[in-house]
């Protein structure tokens, strides 16, 4: 998901994956799963087929830390801070961002590289001297493609004579 905010010459871009559950509706997903599978264990387990009680348990523990890696993976952000004069990237989960770039705005440069490799996603990343940040590698094709083009029109400052008019 690619969302952009600000006005005039600062700008906030935010790169979120596109998640399909909530951690409250994961929540509801694995008490449900729980109860059916608890009403069937109990059922095999009532004919005489008590095994099946600890494998349907193991079941559910497998399924729980499935769904919780990929919701805790799915709630990373990117953002990148248009200020003046400064890029700002910072990446991570949560309030806090594990990681952060700086950059002179004039300095840094968009570059949405083709796939070395037919048929896998091209890459966002952002350049200056030499240092590149790869951005969005969880969004998809059309957006990253959105991103890349929000972000070249963002980095692009109008000349104070374009400002002015003539």
């Amino acid at each position: 998901m690619v969302s952009m905010s600000g006005e005039g010459p600062d700008h906030t871009l935010i790169l979120r994956p596109n998640l399909s559950l909530s951690w409250r509706q994961a929540k509801v997903f694995l008490v449900v799963v729980a109860l059916v599978l608890v009403s069937l264990a109990s059922g095999f387990a009532a004919a005489g087929l008590w095994p099946v009680l600890p494998l349907a348990g193991a079941e559910w523990l497998a399924l729980a830390t499935a769904l919780y890696l990929v919701q805790r993976r799915g709630h990373r952000t990117e953002v990148v801070s248009v200020r003046g004069g400064r890029v700002a990237v910072e990446k991570g989960s949560g309030p806090s961002r594990a990681a952060r770039w700086d950059f002179p705005r004039g300095w840094v440069r968009v570059r949405l590289q083709r796939p070395r490799v037919r048929g896998h996603p091209s890459r966002l990343v952002l350049t200056m001297h030499g240092e590149e940040v790869a951005l969005g590698e969880f969004l998809a094709e059309d957006e990253r493609r959105q991103a890349a083009e929000l972000l070249r029109r963002t980095l692009v400052r109008p000349s104070p004579a374009a400002a002015h008019g003539p």
